[in-house]
C-alpha cells in the first residue's frame, strides 16, 4: 500500500461504493470548500433537488431553476450572439471552396447562466446542464462575480455532469 492510499479517507475522498454521500454530493462540498461559493445544489429537470449542500430553503431555489433557464433560452432568442468578421492582415490568404480554417465560435461554447443580484455581497448563479438529454440546473450562491466566473462554473458543471453520467451508468448496471 502506497503513502497515497494509506492517506486516503472515505468522508474526504470522492465515494465511490463507500458512504452515504453522492459523487455529486462531494463535488457540491468541495466547491464550498473554496469559500467563494456559500451554497450549491443541482436541480433536475423536474425541479426536484438532485443533491444541496447549503441552501437553507431548497424547496425555494428548486421553483426558481426552471424559469430561470427559460429565461436564459427566452434571452439568447431576444439577443443572438453577434457574428464577427475577422479581420484579415495584409496579403493573408483568403481560404476559399471550402479550404477553411475551424471557426472557434463554432467548436467553442460560452458557458451560460441566470446571475441574480441579492445585494452587494450575494449573487445567485443559475447555469443549465446538459445530462443525457435531460436539462439540469446548477445553483450556486457566491459572494460575487469575478473575471474567471466563466471558467469555474464551466468546470463545476463539467464535474457535476461527469459524476451525474457515471452514478446513472452504475445504476443501470446494476
Amino acid at each position: 500500500m502506497s503513502s497515497q492510499e494509506a492517506d486516503y479517507s472515505p468522508s474526504y475522498g470522492p465515494p465511490g461504493t463507500a458512504g452515504p454521500q453522492s459523487r455529486v454530493e462531494w463535488v457540491l462540498e468541495e466547491t464550498l470548500r473554496s469559500r467563494r461559493f456559500l451554497a450549491a445544489m443541482v436541480v433536475g429537470p423536474d425541479g426536484w433537488a438532485v443533491a444541496n449542500r447549503g441552501f437553507e430553503h431548497p424547496d425555494r431555489i428548486t421553483a426558481l431553476a426552471p424559469d430561470s433557464i427559460q429565461l436564459l433560452h427566452r434571452l439568447k432568442d431576444a439577443f443572438p450572439p453577434e457574428r464577427k468578421q475577422a479581420a484579415r492582415e495584409p496579403g493573408e490568404a483568403v481560404p476559399f471552396a471550402g479550404f477553411t480554417e475551424a471557426d472557434p465560435e463554432d467548436t467553442e461554447k460560452d458557458p451560460e447562466y441566470v446571475a441574480v443580484s441579492l445585494g452587494q455581497d450575494r449573487k445567485l448563479l443559475f447555469r443549465p446542464l446538459e445530462v443525457k438529454d435531460r436539462t439540469m440546473t446548477l445553483v450556486l450562491l457566491t459572494r460575487a462575480l469575478s473575471g474567471n466566473t466563466d471558467a469555474v462554473l464551466e468546470g463545476i458543471g463539467r464535474a457535476v455532469t461527469t459524476c451525474l453520467i457515471t452514478d446513472w451508468s452504475r445504476l443501470a448496471e446494476s
